[in-house]
């Protein structure tokens, strides 16, 4: 029995080499050390009796035979580690390490109580979050699950799933209304100082139940960072989109003013990317607990 546990081990640990391209990245992504690594993934090598991967000071790369050894494997690898994750929620306890790629915004779509209350519910997951403007590629980079709000590249093997939907309404400080006026129509924007995000960089498309309008713009400033856009909003800089669950508290307390109440904004899907739909029980407890905390 043993051995074939430790040989489970050794083909995750290949499966894991093999994604990552590199012994480095995948002692760093297991927290097991490069020397050891290579020396279980030869000693595999051994005992199945083939080659897997070319080795060079620079790269590895995968045999022909190690290319469909991994694309056999990767399915029965991934089941193993969901199973592990399942039994290890029903006995109470996911354990291991998660490691989570989010937009530099996460705040502006999550309180922030939200992980804090995941890591005092998993006290045995140690976890780790790293902001980024770029979506990254799960096939090769060590990250267990990607939130994201923007959709991934339609060639991209990643599994989406939908955690939430975004609303978005136009804002601006009282300050800069009483110093620019008030837009009475979508179509006064193309002579407001605007700020918008990348996707509405040529003008922004609003609607208000059947009406609808497009409007051109000269945008002041292009944002991709929704905290970014509140704080130059709250400066008077001029008007731009928020979250309407983001937004409410500043209106309340006088901060903001909503701009042509009724018009919206396109929402955008706010998105968990996994390499996988198999998951294992501390991944599927954090993008639960997201879908349930996401502010819209």
């Amino acid at each position: 029995m043993k051995k074939e546990l430790d040989r489970m081990r050794d083909m995750a640990l290949f499966v894991q080499v093999a994604a990552l391209g590199s012994l480095t990245r995948a002692a760093e992504s297991t927290g097991v050390p490069a020397s050891t690594l290579s020396r279980r993934i030869s000693e595999f090598e051994s005992q199945i009796g083939v080659k897997l991967l070319h080795r060079s000071t620079r790269r590895l790369a995968l045999t022909d035979i190690g290319q469909r050894y991994l694309e056999r494997i990767t399915d029965v690898v991934d089941r193993a580690r969901a199973i592990s994750g399942e039994l290890e929620e029903e006995m109470g306890r996911p354990t291991g390490h998660l490691r989570v790629c989010a937009p530099v915004d996460f705040n502006a779509y999550f309180p922030e109580a939200a992980l804090a209350d995941y890591c005092a519910s998993h006290p045995g997951v140690r976890f780790e979050l790293h902001c980024s403007a770029q979506l990254p590629d799960l096939a090769t980079e060590p990250y267990d699950v990607c939130i994201a709000t923007t959709e991934p590249p339609q060639a991209s093997r990643m599994v989406r799933r939908r955690i939430g939907m975004a609303g978005y309404q136009l804002y601006a400080a009282p300050a800069y209304l009483r110093a620019y006026g008030v837009p009475a129509h979508p179509a006064e924007l193309a002579r407001h100082r605007c700020v918008v995000m990348p996707d509405s960089e040529s003008g922004l498309a609003l609607t208000d139940g059947n009406a609808s309008a497009q409007v051109a713009l000269a945008p002041l400033l292009v944002l991709n960072n929704q905290l970014a856009v509140e704080n130059l909003l709250r400066d008077g800089l001029g008007i731009g989109p928020l979250t309407r669950g983001r937004a409410d508290a500043l209106v309340r307390d006088g901060a903001l003013v909503p701009v042509l109440p009724g018009w919206t904004l396109p929402p955008r899907p706010i998105l968990a990317l996994t390499a996988s739909r198999a998951l294992p029980a501390r991944v599927r407890g954090f993008i639960d607990l997201l879908a349930a905390r996401v502010v819209t």
